[in-house]
Order: structure tokens, then sequence, then C-alpha cells
């Protein structure tokens, strides 16, 4: 499948959501320490093999086609079979995906294709590393935990900065969707070069892969 663009992200609201269940009955979480609303989206979407190649490829899809208007953060999850989830996170009409979600999908996937490592903390740094190649304002966007400070720091117009700043952090560290309430970047969903990723991750590790690879998006 061809890569999708940032313009794809943008726009994929107003795609068909074929494997939405019409009755998501979604529920709402108030944060009395911030001003956003949490809805939890349940959608049937089936994968027989326990694998998050196809949530990664049609979460945005699977929301209810009414936009959240204001502060409400809307996810729709997936469970890994190994006990940890992941979130497609919808906020103001964009969708998202955590660096931390990122490490958890590609620590999955490298074990899949054989990748049996010890030292977590170390697979992470080279994620976290990797992601570095991503741009802000292209890729993600940046969640400063102060706004102010941010912005003088890293030089860059206002609206390549997300000005959202607590009351998102609170709820996503609220739910462990981040592990720290520090400046973070949140990669734009379809951004996330997941098969080049994965593939980095084996050859550091000294794996074999094949240039095609299953998490292609």
């Amino acid at each position: 499948m061809a890569p999708i663009t940032l313009a794809a992200n943008q726009e994929v609201a107003a795609a068909a959501p074929a494997l939405v269940n019409e009755e998501h009955n979604p529920t709402v979480t108030s944060y009395m320490a911030c001003t956003v609303s949490r809805k939890d989206v349940s959608v049937e979407m089936v994968d027989e093999e326990h694998n998050p190649t196809l949530f990664i490829a049609t979460a945005p899809t699977t929301f209810p086609t009414v936009q959240d208007q204001g502060n409400v953060l809307t996810l729709r999850t997936f469970d890994l079979t190994d006990g940890e989830t992941i979130a497609c996170i919808r906020w103001q009409g964009l969708y998202y995906v955590t660096g931390t979600d990122v490490v958890r999908i590609l620590d999955f996937q490298s074990r899949q294709a054989g990748l049996h490592q010890n030292d977590s903390k170390a697979f992470a740094r080279g994620v976290y590393s990797d992601l570095r190649r991503l741009k802000i304002g292209r890729d993600c966007v940046l969640l400063p935990s102060q706004v102010r400070s941010k912005i003088a720091r890293t030089q860059l117009p206002l609206t390549n900065v997300m000005l959202c700043q607590a009351p998102l952090l609170d709820a996503l560290f609220r739910d462990d969707f981040i592990k720290t309430r520090k400046a973070r970047k949140l990669f734009f969903w379809f951004s996330v070069p997941y098969d080049d990723l994965l593939r980095r991750v084996l050859d550091r590790h000294g794996i074999l892969v094949s240039p095609v690879s299953s998490t292609t998006i």
C-alpha cells in the first residue's frame, strides 16, 4: 500500500468508517484537574492474528463520524497480546500516536520477527533516537509543558506548536499513555514510518530483513 501522507491524516475523519460498530456507546470521563473530557470508542475490529498492523492502517476511520468539539480527548485503543495497550488519539480533529506507543508497537513486532531483547530501556532509547528524524510541523507536534519557554527555545512559529499543553498532557499521563508530563512530541498517525523503523531496530540487533516489511502502512 502506498504511504499515506499528512494530508490524508487531516482528512481521514471524512472517510467512511466501515469498521465502526454503530452502537459504539462511548463513555465520557471528566478530568476535574483540567478541562479535558475523554471518550473511549468501543469498535468491533477483529484481527485473528492479534497483530496491530490492521489497527495502524485503519484506526482513524473507526471513530464516530461526528467530530468532537473543544477539548475532548477521544481514544481508540488496541490491546496487544503482551498485555500492553496502544491508542489512536483524536484531538481537535487530528489523529496522533505517542512515542511510547510507537515503542510498544515496535517492541511487539520486533519480537514477532524473531528479536528477543532483554534490555527494554536500551531498546526504547534506540527507537526514540530514530524518531528524532521526524520533523515538528511535518510529522509531529510539540506538546510543551511550559509554552513560553519551549517556543523561545525551539524558535518555531506558533502554528507548529500545539498550545493546549497541560490539559492534554495530564489526560494522557493519567491513563499511562505517556510516562511523564515533560514536553514531548505527538506524532501524526500516518506520518510514522513503521516499516523503516522496524528495519532499523532489527538491523541494530543483527537481524536480516527483507526489503518489504509486514508493517508497511
